[in-house]
């Protein structure tokens, strides 16, 4: 579960107040510029999961009327500004340089750098020691493959926003899900995606309290305490937080998290680099293995899993007006920096520059802050799910800013919580439901059904421009590559059982 799908509207504001700034100083063109609304953020989970969308598409209504004065201010300013904005015109049809559009440069980067928050999760803890097992060659070349398979999946599922909203002339959906539903037009597909999508949030929750318990007793009270009984402690604070806290606040404090979380990478990262003492032995340096099939096995859905962002894919073309090239240069930048920062913290951490570097303080605060903002994520997210069943719908509509009800914030700790303690037989290792959400639910929710949903899209409404080229190819490729990844995982998970 990703922390930033969570981060409070308010940050979108502050981010459009700053770039109206930048506009008034270029006064590049005689149009407003987009607006960056709060609600764009209604992705679902990871995976997902993407799954938090109406829950963030809640809590950002609330901002509509301070994003309609910001628009105003802004359409103030650039009135001021037309004579300027003119001159610049003629100048163009004289044929001078056209100035930068910066507005569009700064709505693209600042969707690249949404991807990247969605994308850094509770998975970046376990990363070196896979990259270790695997060796950091092999690891890049996973996380390279990686990169241009989600890619071509980000395209796919933004072609089909995008051309929803060409054909139809409306919005289309922010939520992932609302969006397969809408694509495909079968219910049942729909209830199968709901239920893959929660199977993988219970899947990714299951670590992340685990691991926080882990955390807890090592950092705080240096393994004196059963990490199990740290799980449940861990579990009971994370519920009561998020059943006394409404939406509102509970949005400030995975902003908070997401904070302390990218200060303290930088704070890890920066320096463990330039520590490294011999990179080019790092970079080249045999895994720790014995068996390199069995480590790429074990590494690729883990690496997987870390990697997803297309769950928000949906809001990004909406943020960015469904405009083709700026969406994919969103997607190309925002998936490669996460890339870039997980080879950078593997190469590192193994390289010993991590351990060098960095206090035990900075390292906690990173460990504890990426796991605290997933979990709420995922309780936040699968309470949703099980509150839509607790209660009906117009209840659940009406209910403003409120908590989530008590019975599905129970649901969303105490079912993750007895997987994790069942799997992890009190050692606090459970990154093999990592495994099972990025060897399973990811590849089925971001390998192939976006290939169906764009098959269908161009075969009974005739898409005139693909965003992906190689037309049927390409979809046959991504769907093999796909499914064999699957198979591949299934075939491994039956011979460990064996083993």
């Amino acid at each position: 579960m990703k922390i930033s799908q969570h981060i409070t509207p308010y940050l979108l504001i502050a981010i459009s107040s700053f770039l109206s700034s930048v506009d008034n100083v270029t006064a590049f063109s005689g149009t407003s510029r987009q607006s960056r609304s709060p609600y764009a953020l209604s992705s679902g989970q990871f995976g997902a999961a993407r799954t938090n969308e109406r829950h963030v598409l809640h809590m950002s209504n609330t901002m509509t009327d301070a994003e309609d004065r910001l628009r105003q201010r802004d359409s103030s300013k650039l009135s001021a500004l037309s004579i300027s904005t003119d001159q610049s015109e003629s100048l163009q049809s004289d044929g001078s340089l056209q100035n930068p559009d910066f507005s569009s440069l700064a709505a693209v980067l600042s969707c690249s750098l949404l991807i990247t928050e969605n994308t850094v999760g509770a998975g970046a803890l376990v990363l070196p020691s896979l990259t270790a097992e695997t060796g950091l060659l092999t690891a890049s070349s996973i996380f390279s493959a990686l990169y241009v398979l989600n890619l071509i999946s980000g395209f796919l599922i933004a072609e089909v926003s995008i051309n929803q909203y060409e054909t139809s002339g409306s919005q289309a959906p922010s939520s992932f899900k609302d969006l397969a539903d809408e694509s495909l037009k079968n219910k049942d597909i729909g209830n199968i995606v709901s239920l893959i999508s929660l199977l993988t949030n219970i899947s990714i929750q299951t670590f992340a309290l685990v691991r926080g318990g882990s955390i807890m007793s090592s950092a705080l009270l240096g393994g004196a305490v059963d990490p199990a009984l740290m799980s449940t402690s861990f579990a009971l604070m994370l519920g009561v937080v998020c059943t006394v806290c409404s939406s509102t606040a509970l949005s400030y404090v995975a902003s908070g998290a997401v904070m302390v979380l990218f200060t303290s990478f930088a704070g890890l990262l920066l320096p463990g680099i330039a520590n490294v003492q011999d990179p080019v032995a790092t970079i080249f340096a045999s895994g720790t293995s014995d068996s390199l099939f069995s480590a790429v096995s074990h590494a690729a859905p883990i690496l997987y899993s870390s990697m997803i962002y297309q769950n928000i894919v949906p809001s990004v073309a909406k943020i960015l007006s469904y405009d083709r090239s700026k969406t994919k240069s969103a997607l190309v930048l925002g998936s490669l920096f996460p890339t870039l920062l997980y080879l950078g913290w593997c190469f590192a951490s193994n390289g010993g520059g991590v351990t060098g570097a960095a206090s035990g303080a900075t390292l906690t605060a990173f460990s504890f802050a990426t796991i605290w903002g997933s979990a709420m994520a995922g309780v936040m997210s699968i309470g949703e799910e099980f509150q839509s069943l607790f209660s009906d719908k117009s209840a659940t509509a009406s209910s403003g800013d409120e908590p989530l009800s008590l019975p599905s914030v129970v649901a969303a700790v105490l079912i993750p919580l007895a997987i994790g303690l069942s799997l992890s037989h009190g050692d606090g290792d459970s990154s093999g439901a990592l495994s099972l959400a990025g060897g399973y639910g990811s590849p089925m929710l971001y390998g192939l059904l976006p290939v169906l949903m764009a098959f269908r899209q161009r075969r009974e409404d005739g898409l005139a421009e693909p965003m992906v080229p190689g037309g049927d190819a390409v979809l046959g490729l991504l769907a093999t590559a796909t499914g064999g990844f699957i198979a591949q995982h299934f075939l491994a998970d039956i011979s460990g059982m064996f083993h």
